[in-house]
């Protein structure tokens, strides 16, 4: 089976008349993107910050009329419009079958489950099958959570993976000697997976996943954050109950320009230990006063 793409470029001031005449020409989904080199992200919770120029796609079973779109380009109201045709596939498949494996510090290595090659004998194997929820490996943020955890000694440790997402950090910990581990994530989905990967793994008997922590009074080790700015500032009481006395404090999700922000508003609770940076990610790793 083929299908449909129409895409146009235009303002976002057109963005909902755009919407409309596409489901209007029987479009089943319309995407919106941004047209140029800038990028925004959302400062508050809620907010939707959209780019100044927009690709908006349209994606049909069959060809659609093109003229009120051809009418609306030749009048200026849209910049450009572009129709392609593309056949049918599983795309989460697709997309699985074109990862590569990802070593960290000589050490790490995260393989998708299709991988068959062999690994090297000192190489730690780490299965991951990404699916829907985030955390591939592949992202700079979850890099430099790997990468701070490769770099403690967890023998022994308990760690709590805050927004466990496809739960590789959690599995990672395991696999480097962690003790008690928990992950947790507000979307169900993204559980499922994490006990799935757990599983391929040989660790679902050592991890908790779920919504909430286990135990309501327990306090870890390590707690490991990679979520947005604005989430991680309004967990910070939260982070100090749950966390030991000097216990380690791991937060990603940063954009470079917003790690002084985090800093100020944990630097009365936590001590600045380090900060790792990975293009225009970064990582603070904090400990409890």
């Amino acid at each position: 089976m083929h299908w449909h793409s129409l895409i146009i470029f235009s303002s976002r001031d057109n963005i909902l008349y755009i919407e409309e005449l596409l489901h209007s020409a029987g479009s089943i989904s319309v995407s919106i993107e941004k047209f140029n080199n800038i990028d925004i992200f959302e400062e508050h919770i809620g907010h939707m910050p959209i780019w100044d120029s927009i690709k908006i796609t349209g994606i049909f079973e069959n060809i659609p009329d093109l003229a009120i779109f051809n009418e609306l380009h030749h009048s200026g109201f849209i910049s450009k419009i572009q129709l392609t045709s593309f056949e049918d596939k599983d795309w989460v498949e697709h997309f699985k079958l074109n990862l590569k494996p990802i070593l960290l510090l000589n050490k790490l290595k995260i393989v998708p489950l299709s991988y068959t090659k062999e690994s090297k004998k000192d190489e730690i194997i780490l299965k991951i099958d990404p699916g829907m929820a985030f955390g591939s490996g592949y992202h700079e943020t979850t890099q430099l959570c790997l990468e701070s955890l490769l770099s403690q000694d967890l023998s022994n440790m308990s760690l709590l993976d805050y927004g466990c997402g496809s739960g590789i950090l959690s599995i990672a910990a395991a696999l480097l000697g962690a003790k008690y581990i928990c992950g947790i994530d507000n979307d169900p989905l993204a559980v499922n997976e994490s006990k799935k990967n757990a599983e391929k793994n040989n660790l679902d008997k050592k991890i908790f996943f779920g919504k909430k922590i286990e135990n309501a009074n327990k306090t870890f080790d390590i707690v490991v954050a990679n979520i947005f700015k604005n989430t991680l500032i309004n967990l910070l009481n939260e982070f100090s109950c749950i966390l030991k006395p000097r216990g380690k404090l791991l937060l990603s999700g940063i954009l470079i320009c917003k790690i002084d922000e985090i800093k100020a508003s944990f630097e009365n609770s936590f001590d600045i230990i380090r900060v790792s940076k990975k293009k225009e990610w970064g990582l603070i790793e904090l400990e409890k006063k």
